[in-house]
């Protein structure tokens, strides 16, 4: 193992590059909300085919509570995952390595929808 020896006196040069890719967590944060939108159409026509006016036909309300849940969850997951891997794929810096940028900019993708205020897009 090799030891690393820093010289008081010496100073290190940053690097003049951003550590981060902000057009591909852009992209990223946009796909993200993307497949959100298409996901959340999906699910209310899911919703409103297993729905009935009448009673007794249908899925009873605790069937459908939990079930929607549980679809939510998988879309905020769903979507997160793909939006994050969207911009760890497109961010192409020289100089850095592509593990640490790409995972830079997929985390930042997850928070970028939240931050701005939006609660999901």
């Amino acid at each position: 193992m090799d030891a690393v020896v820093i010289q008081p006196g010496v100073e290190t040069a940053e690097s003049s590059v951003s550590a981060v890719s902000w057009p591909a967590v852009a992209a990223g944060a946009v796909a993200s909300c993307a497949l959100t939108l298409v996901l959340l159409a999906f699910g209310i026509g899911l919703g409103l085919s297993v729905m009935s006016p009448w009673s007794g036909s249908g899925v009873s309300a605790t069937t459908f509570k939990i079930g929607t849940g549980l679809y939510l969850v998988v879309i905020a997951m769903l979507s997160s995952s793909i939006g994050g891997y969207i911009a760890g794929r497109s961010a192409v810096i020289i100089g850095i390595e592509f593990n640490v940028q790409g995972r830079r900019n997929a985390l930042k993708t997850h928070v970028l929808p939240h931050g701005a205020g939006a609660q999901r897009c």
